[in-house]
């Protein structure tokens, strides 16, 4: 994935708002939350605030369990796909998982430290 900017925003109840970009760059508000996952590895549904407009992203599965590819169900990514790769629903979703992925990922613990020589005494 090249580069992508979206805004995350959580209320005090833990409710999520991420913030896309539409065409003309203007951030559109959308609800975000978790869906079930049916034969799909992960998905969320997007609602747009002001519209109330939902698309389901869903990350799908090989038969290995493996992730494959992403879908979304908006107008642009089924009657766009030749155009780019992905829609922007798509895109803002795996940015967020990407960045969560980053902070829940334990970091590797640290290398132990060595005892340092004392210094040498001088008489």
């Amino acid at each position: 994935m090249s580069d992508y900017e979206a805004i995350l925003r959580a209320n005090s109840s833990g409710q999520l708002t991420l913030e896309i970009p539409d065409a003309t760059g203007e951030y559109r508000p959308y609800t975000i939350r978790r869906a079930p996952a049916g034969l799909s590895l992960w998905a969320v549904v997007l609602t747009r605030v002001d519209t109330q407009s939902s698309y389901r992203v869903a990350l799908d599965r090989d038969q290995k369990r493996q992730p494959r590819r992403w879908r979304c169900t908006c107008p642009d990514a089924k009657y766009h796909k030749s155009q780019r790769p992905h829609c922007k629903h798509v895109d803002a979703v795996d940015f967020v998982r990407l960045a969560l992925q980053t902070l829940l990922v334990e970091p590797p613990a640290p290398a132990p430290l060595l005892p340092q020589p004392e210094p040498a005494r001088t008489a």
